[in-house]
């Protein structure tokens, strides 16, 4: 089966970075009204590391959905009773996925990752901060107070240019 991109959802609580999914043609929901879009998807993707994402997908999937984690969990998850509940009796498929692989010398995903950064028109729209060594210090403490604070921001990714 393939997918055609007006069936891909993106969910954010930033509305900058679901901007920039909805000019991708992607459809994009806050975070705070993803109850709205509960028991709709086959497939749920969960890339983010944040307790609350991990627990939403169980809602998203309907019946007989795959859920595949991959985000590194950032703290302690739990789920309520009913969510387990909920995962059995939709007899959700969770998978686990490790986000990359390095293999020295090897085509590895990180090699395919600068491919595809190289060969696309589109992806490089989505590092926004270009940054010199110097600079580093600085935009990694602002990236940390800013994930610690949950305040809206313009950041997507930055690359350190040598």
């Amino acid at each position: 089966d393939s997918m055609n991109i007006d069936e891909v959802v993106v969910v954010d609580r930033n509305e900058f970075k679901l901007q920039i999914a909805r000019d991708f043609g992607l459809q994009a929901v806050l975070t705070s009204d993803v109850g709205k879009i509960e028991n709709q998807f086959d497939i749920v993707i969960e890339a983010c590391g944040a307790s609350e994402t991990y627990t939403s997908t169980i809602g998203l999937g309907r019946s007989q959905a795959v859920v595949v984690w991959m985000g590194n969990a950032q703290g302690s998850i739990e789920f309520t009773k009913s969510q387990i509940s909920s995962i059995l009796r939709k007899e959700l498929l969770i998978k686990g996925t490790w986000n990359s692989v390095y293999q020295r010398g090897v085509d590895d995903d990180w090699i395919a990752a600068l491919k595809m950064i190289r060969n696309s028109k589109r992806i490089p729209q989505l590092i926004s901060h270009q940054i010199s060594l110097s600079e580093l210090p600085s935009f990694l403490q602002q990236m940390f107070d800013i994930k610690s604070s949950h305040r809206p921001h313009d950041i997507i990714k930055g690359i350190v240019v040598f």
